[in-house]
């Protein structure tokens, strides 16, 4: 700890303040992109059916379906194998989605 402590008082001082530059821009506007993209899907079921607990679950089963084909297509583009890496998200997302349930959502 005293060695990481000393390496950042060896730091230089920052120059000026600090500048957002257009790649962050880009990626914050990318990631703003994927969030509009991704909720109205899994919200829609909410507002078309009138019973709750249908409504949940097929928002829930849409989200999972999210979770895999997005798994999938990182899988695909990372070289990773496509199927696994689906299965792996679609786990993940349980387990969310399972935690979220034991605590009354």
């Amino acid at each position: 700890m005293e060695t990481l402590r000393q390496h950042l008082v060896a730091l230089p001082e920052a120059s000026g303040r600090p500048r957002l530059h257009a790649d962050e821009f880009k990626g914050a506007l990318a990631v703003l992109f994927w969030v509009c993209t991704a909720a109205p899907p899994v919200a829609l079921p909410l507002a078309v059916f009138h019973d709750l607990p249908c409504a949940m679950l097929v928002s829930r089963i849409v989200a999972i379906a999210l979770l895999f084909f997005g798994g999938y297509g990182y899988g695909l583009s990372t070289g990773l194998r496509p199927w696994i890496t689906g299965v792996i998200m679609v786990l993940i997302g349980a387990v969310l989605v399972g935690t979220t349930v034991a605590l009354g959502g």
